[in-house]
């Protein structure tokens, strides 16, 4: 015979009315629920099924054929133990104890569970309030191992505290162990040696587990080719038993970093996981335990680091105090002139290395500087160029050994110019600077002179 809700128990033999019954479990039931009961019996054997309270008196009754089932309402029971016998031909047959609970116990496993040592169990027994409700008497704890009682220990109060210790010894390897905890009320079941139950609740202690979950918010989930991947995990023991495990980080199944922990049971802990980031594009980074796996994509960029190159500074112009500024319209003053070469052209002087340093030499330096020359050469203020510097310029272009109108006209050593020496401040390139198209008209009066000088 069974009842919904029962709880198996330890084997053990009971007494009742001089007649031994085996009990495997126990009914429960909370006060207001129906003790819903099944028994079993050959096909037209008629019987009846009775329900007893802790003293034997009975409290309700249900009559039955062969394989049959009866419901008894709680209401109005008070909390205890209650007795479901089949009685046939004027005997009993079967018991079933029931507990329609007064208290519901919990129990904290949650210290270390090591394999061979001793661990505590915490209980609380929950007192229900119900008027007339039987007082605890004693609470205790067996551990059982494959249906039998191995262990019966009896909890003590802690101080200063409503719940209870119990202290009990693991077995020698990890596995599933079943504790039943055990509310005592101080009345004994009538016609029995037993205590009554008042709440029962069967625990089971199950093997260390381990289960890992990637924290994404912690972990660099984004990296440039160079930077160091990093994967935080949490790293729960869901089981009850102390436990050891190593957690590792897989690419490709290939792991490539790892780390051990250890864990009482429903502890847990993070774990941080590195590794170099590889090729650029996307990789799924794995991390796990012997129990449990958690994934998550890392994505690799391209790292936007420079060589260094000062892209700026060919936009500077030469250095060395070059001149940037001495251009007009455009136009830019054209470097120094080497009256000494003999390969110069006219209307032209070779050019230094690309510099603006609007410098001429020695003689063109003095026309350049005077203000009256330029309105000699028929230069205005606007820059603008007269009749008589196109002259000038044409003379200049026969200046390379051929004859021209004007070279009669240095046949007179008077012609000659003699270049004075530049006083310092004249010398000065920042003092006197030869800067726009004046310029540019003094520099071509001075070299079409100095031609006329050489044909001399």
């Amino acid at each position: 015979m069974t009842s919904a809700g029962s709880i198996d128990v330890p084997d053990r033999t009971v007494s009742l009315n001089g007649q031994d019954f085996d009990i495997e479990s126990v009914g429960y039931a909370t006060p207001g629920e129906t003790i819903e009961a099944t028994a079993q019996a050959p096909a037209e054997k008629d019987y009846i099924l009775y329900l007893y309270n802790n003293q034997v008196e009975r409290v309700d009754f249900s009559r039955m054929t062969g394989n049959d089932s009866a419901s008894f309402p709680t209401d109005g029971l008070d909390p205890g133990t209650y007795v479901l016998v089949v009685r046939a031909d004027r005997e009993y047959k079967v018991i079933h104890p029931v507990v329609v609970a007064g208290y519901e116990p919990t129990v904290d496993t949650s210290g270390a569970v090591t394999p061979g040592e001793s661990f505590t169990v915490e209980i609380d027994p929950d007192a229900r309030e119900y008027e007339n409700a039987p007082t605890m008497d004693s609470i205790t704890v067996v551990r059982t191992e494959d249906g039998e009682a191995v262990e019966d220990v009896e909890a003590t109060p802690v101080e200063g505290s409503d719940t209870y210790e119990a202290e009990l010894t693991a077995p020698d390897e990890e596995g599933e162990v079943r504790l039943l905890t055990t509310v005592l009320g101080e009345e004994s079941i009538a016609y029995t040696s037993e205590q009554e139950i008042l709440g029962v609740i069967d625990t089971t202690l199950t093997e260390s587990a381990f289960e890992v979950t990637i924290d994404e918010a912690a972990s660099t989930t984004e990296v440039t080719e160079n930077e160091t991947v990093e994967i935080v995990a949490d790293v729960e023991n869901t089981g009850d038993f102390t436990g050891q495990e190593t957690v590792e980080l897989l690419i490709d199944g290939d792991a490539v970093d790892d780390a051990t922990v250890s864990l009482n049971g429903s502890e847990s802990d993070a774990v941080t996981l590195t590794h170099d980031a590889g090729d650029i594009g996307e990789t799924s980074y794995t991390v796990s335990s012997s129990d449990s796996t958690d994934s998550v994509d890392v994505t690799v960029t391209e790292s936007d680091e420079t060589d260094g190159t000062d892209g700026g500074d060919a936009a500077d112009g030469p250095e060395n105090g070059s001149d940037t500024g001495d251009t007009d319209n455009g136009t830019t003053d054209g470097g120094s002139i080497d009256e000494g070469s003999d390969n110069e052209t006219s209307g032209s002087g070779p050019v230094d290395d690309g510099s603006d340093t609007g410098e001429t030499d020695e003689g063109s330096d003095r026309n350049s500087t005077d203000n009256d020359d330029r309105s000699v050469n028929g230069t205005d203020s606007e820059g603008g160029a007269s009749n008589d510097t196109e002259t000038a310029s044409d003379d200049s272009e026969g200046s390379d050994g051929q004859d021209s109108d004007s070279s009669s006209d240095t046949d007179d050593d008077d012609d000659v110019i003699e270049p004075a020496e530049p006083t310092e401040e004249e010398a000065s390139p920042v003092s006197a600077p030869l800067t726009g198209f004046p310029h540019f008209v003094a520099a071509v009066l001075v070299i079409g002179l100095l031609a006329r000088t050489r044909r001399s």
